[in-house]
């Protein structure tokens, strides 16, 4: 029985993420762009562009995964998601969904993307090394000085020594550090290096 095949392009312009499909977007095909558009949301972005310009054929289950994902991709990191370049087929096939935008092309749906507002964010690569947990905490305090919040950084401080603690001492791999501010809410997120 022959198989669908999806591949899938990432490129970064923070605080955009682009994902190119290229292939057939299926019931049974819908892993990579899964995988792609979860990848992408680690990197915390504003939004999430995705080109299906190259998607040759696509049925319903497989467009289903966009409404989904624009659920989550609203609900963490707080991203909009923007499908562009659908063929006419593709477009009749796509489920009605308050969570997607539609744009014809991959400028159109760049210029949406570029509207929204940038979150505050400081970010470092760190080494798995006992002074990490340090780093971060300092991270955190200046971050939280710098954007003028109330209170003291007490809780962002904890979390974030206890984040980068865990990743050096179970991933024993370099560790990737962000502490953003978006809509009023702290994020703070690590990420190794780790094979999953």
């Amino acid at each position: 029985m022959p198989t669908d095949h999806l591949t899938y392009q990432l490129s970064y312009r923070f605080p955009i993420a682009v994902v190119r499909l290229t292939g057939e977007l299926t019931a049974t095909s819908t892993r990579p762009a899964h995988t792609a558009l979860v990848e992408t949301l680690m990197e915390e972005p504003t939004s999430v562009v995705v080109d299906l310009s190259g998607v040759t054929r696509a049925d319903q289950a497989g467009l289903a995964l966009f409404p989904a994902m624009g659920k989550l991709a609203r609900e963490w990191p707080g991203a909009r998601l923007l499908l562009c370049g659908l063929t006419p087929g593709v477009t009749a096939a796509l489920p009605e969904s308050g969570w997607v935008a539609v744009y014809d092309t991959l400028a159109d749906a760049l210029a949406a993307a570029s509207t929204d507002p940038v979150p505050q964010r400081v970010h470092r690569f760190l080494e798995p090394t006992v002074a990490a947990p340090r780093v971060a905490r300092e991270m955190a305090t200046h971050a939280w000085w710098d954007w003028n919040l109330p209170g003291r950084p007490s809780s962002a401080q904890i979390l974030a020594s206890e984040l980068v603690t865990n990743g050096v001492r179970h991933a024993r791999t370099p560790l990737s550090f962000s502490m953003t501010l978006r809509d009023g809410r702290i994020r703070l997120s690590v990420q190794d290096l780790a094979a999953i």
